[in-house]
């Protein structure tokens, strides 16, 4: 898969550590987010507002991007195994962070 991005040559290791800074800062803010709101809803109450939220963003990046034709339903089994074990992965999270101590999950998580 070949990026569309113009990049000067000799950029790569910015442009990879950008890309790692910007996934910890989002996958800090889910942390802190979920914890903060798992003293009011349940897990599947949370995975439903990140999905519903997740979707509607998935669906205008390939709106405006006019990307719909790549979405195809290729090996239904297969999304489905990893939908249910992504699904049971993500519950057991959101439950982590509402039990634990915040920096035990932070180590159990950069350390996988």
């Amino acid at each position: 898969m070949t990026s569309s991005i113009a990049r000067p040559s000799g950029t790569a290791p910015l442009y990879a550590a950008l890309w790692m800074m910007g996934a910890v800062t989002a996958f800090t803010s889910m942390a802190v987010a979920g914890r903060a709101v798992s003293i009011e809803l349940d897990t599947f109450e949370i995975m439903a507002w990140r999905s519903l939220i997740g979707m509607a963003i998935v669906a205008l990046v390939l709106s405006l991007g006019r990307r719909w034709h790549e979405v195809t339903p290729r090996r239904p089994g297969l999304h489905l195994a990893r939908n249910i074990a992504h699904f049971s992965a993500q519950n057991l999270w959101f439950y982590a962070l509402a039990a634990l101590p915040l920096a035990q999950v932070f180590a159990f998580e950069f350390t996988a």
